[in-house]
């Protein structure tokens, strides 16, 4: 060790220093001592530092942990569950009625029937016309709650038109839009919720309309102008055959009107000679 006055190297446990002869420091410490004294301070500095950082690290991966499962996720899930009621919302219905009509056939030429459609969905109220073929397919919809009534009569392709039924038929469709966040179908997040594919819906039992032949010679302009306006509309109609359609009504309707009057006339001319007939008997008699 050393001697603290005079810095003189003594041995160690000496109690007087061999040169100056001074008393030794009770406490004085070997070199060798001090510098382990000062490793210790630095490990166990060391350690603490290590120590304090594992528990930051603990305490911020604990914070993100409680974030993502508390407030991230089931945000995300929320949201997907909205996502999902709006895509359930917003799912075509392709929708069957059942039609008859003699001699109404769609794949021979008719045109197809006009039905009003009326009703609310997720977008609002609904008033619209769509078009139905002879085999009942064609009303394409939401899901929502509706009223089906015929708008005008079809045009047959011999250009015979039917007597408008007043009939309204009342439909739902169900779209299971409330959507439970914690439901198994609801995924992880919005950005994995797709579309939702159009659906068939058969409601030809609830739905049934019967056209019945109109007779040509007493239906009205009122009638006729109806037909031919909703014909113009049908946008699955190419220019070619509605023309082909309107012809062959005005066709149809001429010569249901001729035959009326040649009927009419037979009946007047039988009636004069019937009356002839009569009054000659009489005065024979």
């Amino acid at each position: 060790m050393i001697c603290p006055h005079c810095g003189t190297e003594v041995d160690d446990g000496a109690v007087f220093c061999t040169e100056c002869g001074s008393r030794l420091v009770k406490d004085a410490v070997p070199a060798e001592t001090s510098d382990a004294l000062s490793s210790d301070k630095g490990r166990s500095r060391r350690s603490k530092a290590v120590i304090a950082a594992g528990l930051v690290a603990v305490l911020a991966l604990g914070g993100t942990a409680g974030y993502y499962f508390g407030v991230y996720a089931p945000g995300q899930r929320q949201a997907a569950a909205q996502k999902l009621s709006y895509e359930r919302a917003h799912g075509l219905v392709y929708v069957a009625i059942g039609v008859s009509g003699d001699g109404w056939d769609t794949a021979s030429g008719a045109s197809r029937l006009p039905v009003r459609v009326t009703g609310t969905n997720a977008d609002g109220d609904v008033d619209e016309v769509q078009y139905v073929s002879s085999d009942g397919t064609g009303l394409v919809l939401l899901p929502g709650t509706y009223d089906l009534v015929v708008a005008a009569s079809p045009i047959a392709a011999d250009g015979s038109i039917y007597t408008v039924p007043s009939t309204s038929f009342s439909i739902a469709l169900d779209s299971e839009a409330d959507v439970d966040p914690e439901s198994p179908d609801v995924p992880a997040s919005p950005d994995e919720v797709g579309e939702v594919p159009p659906v068939d819906f058969d409601a030809s039992s609830d739905v049934r309309i019967d056209l019945s032949r109109a007779d040509m010679a007493e239906v009205g302009d009122d009638e006729v102008d109806a037909a031919l306006d909703y014909l113009e509309h049908d946008d699955a109609l190419d220019k070619a055959s509605a023309d082909q359609l309107k012809d062959a009504l005005a066709a149809a309707r001429d010569q249901a009107l001729d035959q009326k009057r040649e009927d009419e006339e037979a009946a007047a001319k039988q009636k004069t000679i019937d009356d002839l007939v009569a009054r000659a008997t009489s005065v024979c008699v």
